[in-house]
């Protein structure tokens, strides 16, 4: 008894549920932020999503690649999801439906159809291939007439839409974007063993925990005997719900409905369409048609005797009959066949064909009433339709006026709806366990994994499978009443709106309109129950595309939320079979509970075999299924003048842009507001201001419209016009506007800080964002009061993005400056600084020279000159030195208007010699840098000679035109010289050196201005040690030479180590190289004696 105790002591039933807070399940994958659904991407290796059910995805565009004659092709392959998926329905590009000449089957060549309504009607502008995603799909044709797409580019396993476009202006402006309406994954049902699509939430939750390529990957083991609970749950989920009763009307014959602009019978395509008119017929015989449109009729047929009918139709092109099942609704048999396009078929007449007839059979019982509809599908001509019907064997009818009546329109109803339906985009970079949830969702359910088996149990209506009564509990109970943050007396919830575009849309529950909402949950009289308190919950149902389900769900979870009550029990061994889900009675006086239901949602059993349940108060009605208002799909409102069509307003900005390739251009951006709610596009239209001919930019659906690459400082000319859905055009609104992005300065450097590490200096900052960065500057001045960045000169010239750290070594006391600078030569309009002392280096590095060149400068001078004891570029002509005639001199005399020299040198008057090769560092002691600009020049100052104001000559400017560049020359002899380089913060290697200031202008009249400038030559502190040295018993003493020779002597220690009384040593002979220790007793002789020494100097030769 101990083992089996032992064995499931602790037992804890693990479950995910719908909507109740649980702890993870482990060993799932690691989760990556959620994407949007309908947009396009574009990646080689980008995650592949899974759909199931119904729903409209972007694509990832995996390839492309343009050809033909001027480029005109653009072949590109754009895949949708995991496979194998069952049809590709709609495609649309640039938000505009695409109309094609036939259903988009898989594999098949489809071309743009040429129907008036259609915008894309050009022949040969778009060809199209879908693929369901098979293992055995081959290589799509359209694509292989490419250079790069072979024959071996199946994309197996892979469901995707391969493209060709032909370049049109007044179509594509850019890489079109494209959404594709599908239906999704087809999914195993163990019902019956088949593998078909279908949206059942139970099917799809179980194919996902099952597929080992982007699911959880569980054997059938892990599922409890034949997957019982999942057949159960997949029966409960495909009961379908009619919310409203629908009411039948003594109209005779059947409603007709037109849809223009498309050719198709297929019952997905009607789903989210407008027909363009409705009317009542009691008759279709030879029934004429625009070319490239839909017919649906639909009502109901009431069988005149028990007796097997026929039906039939003749039509040129497609048609196709439906009868459903007695005291089924149409709404009803809509959904099934939306579901599943050959439920309750009766007459299949399918095709692109001519003239063509087709029956079928069907057994009815007398009295009975049917749901019949006829879908017909008319391609490029004129064309007809005719439907018959008789009971086998006589005569064919075409009247509809006896047997054949109308139910309520559609439109008036609420149409019905399957019970639980998961419309999903998994993203296989989320989490396993975080997608389960997801699909838990829109089905009430709790997902449990019990004694290593996984179950699935819908939480709805029940009867109790245990009574609990006072003789079952071990102790007491402890009772949790209510808790005001999970009551809510609204619900909001969030789903997906197939008639919005596939957008988040919201219902509620109640509703604004709660007028058959019963008393008790209706929004006022829970208001006033909850103090006026307004107690709001918000729920998304990412998986849900029906605003009646969407209600549904937020229904119950504001019925569960006001009768909450939970209760925490410990109960005998007689209940070690309760699972999570399972409902119970509980009679227990002292709680006040007769017979009362709870559900179970929690089991831990103990040593004693007793079991701790946790339990939640259970209704009935928290499930039951209220009628909803149907949602208003038309508004009231006063229809314009189709003829007139209001001017859109436009407003354009531009921006910087970052292509593929890396590089960075400037766009524009139009907004569009538009006040006409009949407009269908918007044509906008550019050109450069100089130009006379407007290019397209765009036209299409969009509101916002980006044009690039643009010319940067170049005017443009914007015109937009609005385009109605009957192709009446608005005028033009205009603008102009002037592309200025790229002159923007880059954001200031953030965070700048420099740490100190030994002799170097670690440099931060924060990465400036802006997409034209080239990179970051580091200016360096002596004068740590500098509040000029043009009075510095270039440490590091270039810090290339995306680094946001530099190491340098440290050249002097001073203060550090960075700027960022981007791709058109533009540094940001602040510095940020810090200012750094010697001292830092006090203990590393020892200056032997000072170079000081200030303020005489003496040395040599080319195309510069001191001036008041500064040293700045020369002028061609100074008003000193000029001969001749006062006003026959060229140019401005001060040196202004042209005349500064746009570089000169000063070299330092004299070298420096080390005697010896060695390392060094270069320290700037003083060098301080003023920019003075002379753009106030003589002969351009106006009024009278007395009165100007300031220098004649000009003065201190802010500008970085200018530069002051230290530079070094080296030599190892001290006779041959380097050329002179760009002085580099960092250790130089050499005998002498040389120092020169190269003074740069870019603007003639602007030049640098140096007051001090000092340099500091410093050799590194170094140590050599030696420890437990023989000191021998030579006479001549112990010779100890330095592994590299000092610069000068250096500074010496020794410590003997087994000294006896009276020892003492001699040091002798000291110098860059070596000394000698000698060590004696006290009689004078010299000894054996260990010893340890240490050599501190300066500098290494080489």
């Amino acid at each position: 008894m101990g083992g089996i105790v032992e064995a499931i002591v602790n037992v804890v039933t693990s479950f995910i549920g719908w909507l109740i807070p649980i702890p993870d399940i482990p060993e799932f994958d690691t989760p990556e932020e959620e994407r949007g659904v309908l947009i396009n991407k574009q990646s080689n290796n980008a995650q592949i999503p899974i759909v199931y059910g119904r729903r409209q995805v972007g694509i990832t565009r995996v390839f492309v690649e343009s050809s033909g004659t001027d480029n005109q092709y653009l072949y590109m392959a754009g895949v949708l999801c995991e496979g194998e998926i069952e049809e590709v329905e709609q495609i649309f590009i640039d938000d505009k439906q695409v109309i094609f000449d036939g259903d988009l089957d898989h594999g098949t060549t489809r071309e743009v159809s040429g129907g008036d309504a259609n915008f894309y009607k050009s022949g040969s502008l778009i060809q199209v291939q879908a693929f369901n995603g098979t293992d055995t799909q081959v290589a799509s044709s359209i694509l292989t007439n490419s250079t790069n797409w072979t024959s071996d580019h199946k994309l197996s396993g892979v469901s995707y839409v391969a493209f060709r476009f032909k370049w049109n202006q007044d179509v594509f402006s850019s890489i079109p974007q494209v959404r594709v309406t599908l239906k999704g994954k087809k999914v195993f049902d163990p019902r019956d063993s088949s593998t078909s699509w279908t949206p059942n939430s139970a099917l799809v939750l179980l194919d996902y925990l099952r597929n080992s390529r982007y699911g959880k990957g569980l054997p059938d083991s892990a599922f409890e005997s034949d997957f019982a609970s999942f057949k159960t749950s997949a029966t409960d989920a495909d009961s379908i719900i009619q919310p409203r009763t629908e009411v039948f009307s003594s109209i005779a014959g059947l409603k007709q409905q037109l849809f223009n602009g498309y050719y198709n019978d297929n019952p997905n395509f009607f789903v989210n369409k407008s027909p363009t008119s409705s009317n009542q017929v009691t008759s279709i015989s030879g029934v004429t048609t625009n070319p490239y449109s839909s017919r649906r009729y639909y009502g109901y047929f009431t069988a005149p005797s028990s007796a097997s009918f026929n039906f039939k139709t003749d039509s040129d092109d497609s048609s196709v009959v439906y009868i459903g099942d007695a005291s089924q609704t149409v709404d009803n048999l809509f959904k099934e066949v939306e579901r599943n396009r050959d439920s309750k078929l009766v007459v299949n007449n399918r095709g692109w064909h001519g003239n063509a007839g087709a029956e079928g059979s069907k057994t009815l019982v007398s009295g009975s009433v049917y749901p019949i509809i006829i879908y017909y599908g008319n391609a490029p001509t004129n064309s007809n339709l005719s439907f018959f019907w008789r009971v086998s064997g006589g005569t064919y009818s075409t009247t509809l006026s006896n047997n054949f009546s109308n139910g309520s329109y559609v439109s008036d109803v609420v149409p019905a709806i399957i019970k639980f339906e998961s419309n999903a985009v998994i993203d296989t970079n989320q989490k396993v366990i975080e997608n389960v949830k997801k699909l838990l969702n829109p089905m009430r359910s709790l997902f449990t994994y019990n004694n290593g088996v996984y179950k699935l149990k819908i939480e709805g209506t029940g009867s109790a499978v245990k009574t609990i009564t006072s003789n079952h509990v071990v102790g007491g109970a402890k009772v949790l009443g209510e808790r005001k943050n999970n009551k809510y007396n609204r619900v909001i919830g969030t789903y997906v709106n197939p008639f919005k575009n596939w957008q988040n849309d919201t219902v509620s529950f109640p509703p604004t309109d709660d007028s058959n909402v019963v008393t008790e949950f209706k929004h006022a009289t829970m208001l006033s129950a909850d103090n006026n308190t307004l107690l709001e919950g918000n729920f998304a149902f990412p998986n849900v595309t029906n605003s009646y389900n969407a209600e549904a769900l937020c229904e119950v979870i504001l019925r569960r939320s006001r009768n909450q009550l939970q209760i925490q029990l410990t109960l005998t061994s007689e209940f070690l079979e309760l699972e999570i889900g399972d409902i119970v009675a509980i009679t227990y006086p002292s709680g006040g509970f007769n017979a009362k239901p709870f559900r179970v949602l929690g089991i831990e059993i103990n040593e004693d075999l007793t079991v701790n349940v946790q339990l939640f108060e259970h209704q009935d009605n928290f499930y039951d299924f209220n009628t909803k208002n149907p949602i208003a799909t038309i508004p009231d409102t006063t229809l314009p003048n189709p003829n007139s069509v209001q001017k859109p307003s436009i407003a354009v900005i531009d921006e910087l842009f970052e292509l593929f390739d890396g590089s960075v251009v400037s766009k524009i951006i139009v907004n569009i507001t538009n006040a006409d709610a009949f407009v269908d596009e918007f044509e906008v239209e550019y050109k450069e201001s100089t130009s006379s001919d407007y290019r397209l930019m765009r036209r299409g659906s969009n509101k916002i419209v980006e044009k690039y690459p643009v010319k940067e400082g170049t005017i443009y000319d914007i015109r937009c016009r609005a385009i109605n859905s009957t192709g009446v055009k608005s005028t033009y609104a205009t603008t102009q506007h002037e592309v200025n992005s790229a002159f923007e300065p880059p954001n200031d450097v953030a965070n700048y800080s420099i740490d100190v590490i030994g002799d170097k200096l670690h440099h931060t900052f924060d990465p400036v964002t802006n997409l034209d960065l080239d990179f970051y500057e580091i200016r360096f001045t002596s004068n740590t009061s500098e509040s000029a960045y043009a009075n510095t000169t270039v440490l590091v010239p270039r810090i290339g993005r995306p680094a946001t750290s530099v190491t340098t070594p440290f050249i002097g006391t001073g203060k550090y400056f960075i700027k960022a600078v981007d791709k058109f030569g533009i540094r940001s309009t602040n510095f940020a600084s810090q200012v750094i002392s010697a001292q830092v280096l006090s203990e590393t590095i020892e200056p032997v020279q000072t170079l000081t060149e200030h303020s005489t400068f003496t040395g040599t001078k080319s195309n510069v000159v001191a001036v008041d004891n500064k040293l700045q570029l020369d002028t061609s002509i100074n008003f000193d030195s000029h001969t001749g005639n006062f006003d026959d001199g060229l140019g401005f005399f001060d040196g202004g208007g042209g005349n500064i020299i746009s570089s000169g040198t000063y070299a330092f008057a004299n070298a420096f010699d080390f005697n010896s090769v060695l390392k060094f560092n270069v320290l700037i002691n003083s060098l301080i840098v003023n920019n003075i600009n002379f753009v106030d020049n003589f002969d351009s100052v106006s009024g009278l000679f007395d009165v100007r104001q300031g220098l004649f000559d000009g003065g201190a400017n802010a500008s970085v035109d200018t530069n002051a560049i230290l530079q070094v020359s080296t030599s190892q002899d001290a006779s041959t010289y380097t050329s002179f380089q760009d002085f580099k913060a960092g250790d130089y290697v050499a005998r002498a050196v040389k120092f020169r200031v190269k003074l740069t202008s870019n603007n003639t009249q602007e030049s640098p201005q140096i007051s001090a400038l000092a340099l500091k030559l410093s050799l590194p502190i170094r140590t050599e040690k030696g420890s437990n040295v023989s000191s021998t018993t030579s006479t001549s003493g112990k010779t100890i030479t330095f592994g590299s020779e000092y610069y000068q002597t250096p500074s010496l220690t020794v410590i003997g180590q087994n000294m006896a009384t009276g020892d003492f040593f001699t040091i002798t002979s000291k110098g860059t190289a070596s000394f000698i220790v000698e060590f004696f007793n006290s009689s004078g002789s010299t000894v054996d004696r260990t010893f340890d020494f240490q050599a501190i100097g300066i500098g290494q030769k080489q």
